[in-house]
This record gives structure tokens, C-alpha cells and sequence, in this order.
């Protein structure tokens, strides 16, 4: 389901095959030890924090549900596109972790900039509404509307951050960004 903001259209839809892409997440999240990124200091603990960007846990996990979910997605968000993953990682915010706002217009393993990212919730605290998009022009702020199981994606250059977790639940997401060519 296609959303406007700014006006930016962004995808945001629980995946179709929610019980197989939560057990591929759960055995990666069981499969990585997680960290905060020391350059970024005490926000939020990512499973690639000591390594470079190139590591893709969608394709070292083996994550073919979630990918077919993600390649369907494109398939309504941006049809155009032929997409390949520049990377991919999964985030843990604990109690009191957030994410600064910030954009991934410009590609982190130093290859190309990606066009689109995208974000997986693999679980939340009930009622989270703790991500969110600003407008680059006047700081207006949005907050789509998601549940654990759903699939956002949305322009690489549009800001966004998350909101401290104010539960002991944690929160874990899987974050990725695609980059491509018109077909």
C-alpha cells in the first residue's frame, strides 16, 4: 500500500508471509552478536558494528522470504527499478537506544549511493510508533503507520530517525538499502 508524505511517497504493508520471515530473522538475530558502533556512541546496538558495511545478512542468513517480500514490494514502490542490496544489518534498541536522524542518500561501504531503503520490524513493543520521517525543507514530521511484521520502504534521501525505547522490550529491526537502475 502506497502512502504520500511531503509529498514522498514511502511503501509501508505486513509482509504476506509473516511466520517464515520471522523465523529467518530470529535464526539471524540468534546468529549475530550486536554493538554499539563506538563512532556513533551509546545510541543503538548494531550486528555488524565492528565490520564494514559490505556485510549483507539478508544473503548471509539466507533470507529468501524476506527477499522475495522485499522484491515484491519493489514491485508496487518502484517497478522501474532493477535492484540489487548494497547492505543490510539488523539494529537492537534497548532500553533508552534511538537513532539520530539521518539519511543513507550516500551508500556506507563506499559504492554507489543506494535509491531506496527499507526497514523490517521484527519485534516491537506494543503500540511503538518510535520511527520516523522528517521533511528536508521544514523539519514537518511523519510517523507511518507499522506494526511488528511490517515491510517500509522509502526514498535513501529522505531523513529519519527513532525515538528512545522507553520499554525494557526490545526492539529489533532489520534495515537494508538497495540501489539500481531504471529497467
Amino acid at each position: 500500500m502506497l502512502h504520500n508524505i511531503f509529498p514522498i511517497s514511502y511503501y509501508c504493508q505486513k509482509v504476506k508471509n509473516f511466520d517464515d520471515v520471522q523465523e529467518e530473522v530470529k535464526q539471524a538475530i540468534q546468529g549475530c552478536s550486536f554493538e554499539y558502533k563506538k563512532e556513533w556512541g551509546l545510541t543503538h546496538k548494531l550486528s555488524n558494528a565492528n565490520s564494514d558495511w559490505n556485510e549483507c545478512v539478508l544473503n548471509k542468513f539466507k533470507m529468501i522470504n524476506l527477499i522475495d517480500e522485499i522484491k515484491n514490494a519493489m514491485l508496487e514502490y518502484a517497478p522501474l527499478f532493477n535492484i540489487e542490496y548494497s547492505e543490510s544489518w539488523i539494529t537492537r534498541f534497548d532500553y533508552r537506544d534511538y537513532a539520530h536522524v539521518h539519511s543513507h542518500s550516500s551508500s556506507l561501504t563506499g559504492r554507489r549511493n543506494s535509491n531506496i531503503s527499507g526497514v523490517y520490524y521484527y519485534q516491537l513493543p506494543p503500540d511503538d510508533k518510535s520511527f520516523y520521517f522528517v521533511n528536508n525543507t521544514n523539519n514537518d514530521v511523519a510517523v507511518p503507520d507499522y506494526k511488528t511484521g511490517y515491510l517500509i520502504l522509502f526514498p535513501s534521501s529522505l531523513s529519519h530517525g527513532v525515538n528512545n525505547n522507553t520499554t525494557d522490550i526490545q526492539r529489533y529491526s532489520l534495515s537494508f538499502n538497495l540501489y539500481g537502475d531504471l529497467k
